[in-house]
């Protein structure tokens, strides 16, 4: 089974939501906080883990799960939003 990760990036934590899964769980956004990022995510071997590019807050947390070798991919914020919108217009 495919496990996708999405990660919303602010300058104190970091909030992950599971496809599939509605317990959200948060990190810190520090040096600590990041570590357990990668060891949770490497326990759970997501697919694809995709988190906004946010000002640079994103960076430390896309170095770290790069060394770890896992599935990372930054995406546009405007794009995600403009998808988001677009859905809405679907299911109404």
């Amino acid at each position: 089974m495919e496990t996708y990760v999405g990660i919303d990036i602010s300058r104190d934590t970091l909030d992950i939501a599971i496809q599939g899964d509605d317990k959200p769980r948060q990190f810190m956004n520090t040096p600590n906080g990041i570590r357990a990022i990668c060891d949770f995510l490497t326990k759970l071997k997501p697919t694809l883990i995709v988190f906004e590019a946010t000002g640079g807050y994103e960076m430390p947390l896309y170095i770290a799960l790069n060394e770890a070798k896992l599935p990372a991919a930054p995406v546009n914020p405007r794009q995600v939003r403009d998808f988001a919108i677009l859905l809405r217009g679907q299911s109404g």
